[in-house]
């Protein structure tokens, strides 16, 4: 999904904790250990069957419906992990699983759902780092920079290693035209992390409103050189070295006459 000045999103996604606090069955929860089990092994296609089963014989039970809906969200099969999550009552579902199902709605296009949802994970555990991260970021594609600038520092307060958050920081302050700020945001990521190909776009992007054509430039190769893939993003850092007389530090398979 794009965004205004092809903002990059950094989303990520929570894990559910193992917590069965409903009275499952033992053959029910026999066939939940199998499915979390494959959870684990990244194989969410056949947990998905082992959770199904395991409602066949306990339909109620919250938990597993929780599982249920991670597994459709990494297939990213969104409405499916919504009807799953809604079918257990808000009050029930875990701040892990109220910030997936925000994860869903923004995956969706649904901003307001996902602003919604995410609002309620964070009321619920104001510490929870994913759900800080993604409902800056659901602010920020709601085109409203100006709420996402506090979510997102209070996600850099209590994780301040978080990457993520502080590049996302800066593409919110970058929207409210505060350059010197996100950069030092972008700086951050960009030391906590020296590899992510798009941190270094965000920077060569304020550079060149800036007019520095060096250090956009030194930007832009390096995102190129870190194997940056959005189509959009490649074309236009190709231009501008080609433009300002650096071609040469283009990969030759991304040169074009």
């Amino acid at each position: 999904m794009k965004f205004i000045m092809f903002i990059t999103i950094m989303l990520l996604l929570a894990m559910p904790l193992c917590l069965l606090s409903d009275t499952i069955s033992e053959a029910a929860y026999e066939k939940f250990k199998v499915g979390e089990e494959l959870v684990g092994k990244g194989n969410y296609e056949e947990a998905v069957g082992y959770f199904k089963a395991a409602l066949d014989i306990n339909p109620g039970a919250a938990v597993i419906k929780e599982w249920l809906g991670f597994c459709y969200i990494n297939l990213g099969r969104y409405q499916e992990a919504i009807d799953t999550y809604m079918s257990v009552h808000s009050t029930k579902l875990s701040a892990d699983s109220l910030a997936n199902l925000g994860f869903a709605y923004y995956n969706l296009g649904n901003n307001a759902s996902a602003i919604a949802y995410l609002t309620k994970a964070v009321d619920k555990d104001p510490q929870h780092k994913f759900a800080l991260n993604n409902l800056g970021l659901a602010y920020i594609a709601n085109r409203d920079p100006r709420e996402a600038e506090p979510v997102l520092r209070k996600a850099v307060e209590l994780y301040p290693d978080f990457y993520e958050a502080w590049n996302n920081l800066g593409i919110a302050l970058k929207l409210k035209g505060e350059f010197e700020e996100a950069l030092e945001c972008y700086d951050k990521a960009k030391s906590l992390n020296p590899k992510v190909a798009e941190t270094y776009y965000n920077i060569a992007v304020i550079y060149k409103v800036k007019g520095n054509n060096k250090l956009a430039g030194d930007n832009f190769a390096a995102y190129l050189r870190l194997g940056g893939i959005d189509t959009a993003k490649v074309k236009e850092a190709v231009n501008f070295l080609r433009d300002i007389g650096r071609l040469g530090e283009v990969p030759k398979e991304l040169r074009y006459e």
